[in-house]
């Protein structure tokens, strides 16, 4: 596996650090306690991390460098961020209160919530959340709507 390209590094560090409150992010009914979500894969040819946060703004991004930006600008992707960051608040009491976002091990999903109380985290393995044997299987499950909706956006631009 190649060494991550700078880009995105420096892309996912300003996801992970970004503040609620300097990008306009609130608190609302719906989501009271989740702002954001990062769910980062371990592939072979190296991590990839999809992005979403509650004013919709969705990204993905390829350690290559190759990335996805302002998905959430298209309606059917900010709605399926939106269902994604529901599901994160449903079940924050899966994740474990931690600043710490090293890269994923390959075969290995890490989930960062981003609350408006810092960010909780979990990590586990890729193939228990495709089997359904993790409590994180529904949060990867949603995770993968939005990339489905920003394939299709992307396909419909070629």
């Amino acid at each position: 596996m190649d060494e991550p390209a700078e880009i995105y590094l420096d892309l996912r560090s300003k996801a992970l650090g970004v503040d609620p409150a300097a990008i306009g992010l609130a608190p609302s009914e719906e989501l009271e306690r989740v702002y954001g979500v990062v769910m980062d894969l371990g592939y072979p040819e190296g991590p990839a991390t999809l992005l979403g946060f509650s004013d919709g703004t969705t990204s993905l991004y390829t350690s290559s460098g190759w990335g996805v930006i302002g998905g959430g600008e298209h309606e059917v992707v900010a709605e399926a961020t939106h269902r994604w960051l529901m599901v994160a608040e449903g079940m924050i009491d899966v994740f474990e209160q931690n600043g710490d976002s090293p890269l994923p091990q390959v075969g290995d999903v890490a989930f960062t919530v981003l609350t408006y109380d810092g960010p909780f985290r979990a990590v586990t393995q890729e193939s228990a959340l495709e089997n359904a044997m993790s409590p994180l299987t529904p949060l990867f499950s949603a995770g993968h709507d939005v990339i489905t909706e920003l394939r299709q956006i992307e396909q419909s631009r070629e």
